[in-house]
């Protein structure tokens, strides 16, 4: 009787160890993704510079419109936003309610106020110069 040898059929697929060595890689990759993205999501963004510039000019108008009519003064103070030093100028003048340029007959009942901010260095990036115009009227 003629006998035939049987092969051993090899079977694909993942074996043990290619699995623990998939996962260590993997979990590797996912830890250095994690530090990268913790890191990214610590620094402020454009936008948030931008959002806390704005809040910063809004909130100089409202601490002017907080004082009595009589005593709203112009002004200069430092601002600090995400670690970079501004120089807030808020500048209070009567103007002329028919002009938004500041020309023609000014009224004394009708003001407007100026609030800007330039940041101490100009190589931050992202900070650059501000400002915000309104006009208010004596209530």
């Amino acid at each position: 009787m003629y006998m035939r040898m049987q092969k051993k059929s090899h079977r694909r697929g993942l074996t043990l160890i290619e699995c623990i060595i998939v996962v260590t890689v993997l979990g590797v990759v996912a830890v250095g993704a994690g530090v990268g993205l913790q890191a990214v999501a610590k620094t402020p963004s454009q936008a948030d510079q931008q959002l806390a510039v704005s809040n910063a000019l809004m909130h100089g108008v409202e601490v002017t419109l907080a004082q009595p009519w009589a005593s709203m003064t112009s002004g200069t103070s430092t601002v600090q936003i995400y670690g970079v030093n501004y120089t807030r100028t808020i500048t209070v003048a009567d103007a002329n309610p028919q002009s938004n340029d500041g020309t023609g007959t000014t009224r004394t009942d009708f003001r407007r106020i100026t609030v800007s901010l330039r940041p101490a260095t100009q190589t931050v990036a992202g900070a650059g110069d501000a400002s915000l115009t309104t006009w208010v009227t004596q209530k």
